[in-house]
């Protein structure tokens, strides 16, 4: 089974930056229970407005067991006052 790795450029909400780049680091672990294997966040050099936030999962089905259950429901509620994000990109590593 393939692993999954998920490509999202974020957005933080202006005066909240630190606050929302804390957040993403201290969730790390509670998705790493549920299948999560890495994450990494980037600031572009180029925009440095811009950020990248990718994860690596053990497979698309423990990406979609997390996606679906109650407590990443709990976060996503959580990180709407933090922070947006364009459509989420999914890519198989090979």
């Amino acid at each position: 089974m393939a692993k999954l790795m998920i490509v999202r450029k974020i957005i933080p909400q202006p005066g909240r930056i630190p606050e929302a780049i804390q957040w993403l680091k201290d969730k790390e672990a509670q998705r790493k229970k549920r299948g999560q294997i890495s994450q990494t966040l980037a600031r572009s050099q180029t925009d440095p407005n811009e950020y990248l936030f990718i994860q690596i999962w053990e497979s698309r089905a423990a990406y979609d067991n997390w996606r679906n259950s109650e407590e990443r429901a709990g976060l996503a509620k959580e990180r709407q006052s933090l922070l947006a994000h364009d459509p989420i990109l999914f890519y198989d590593i090979l």
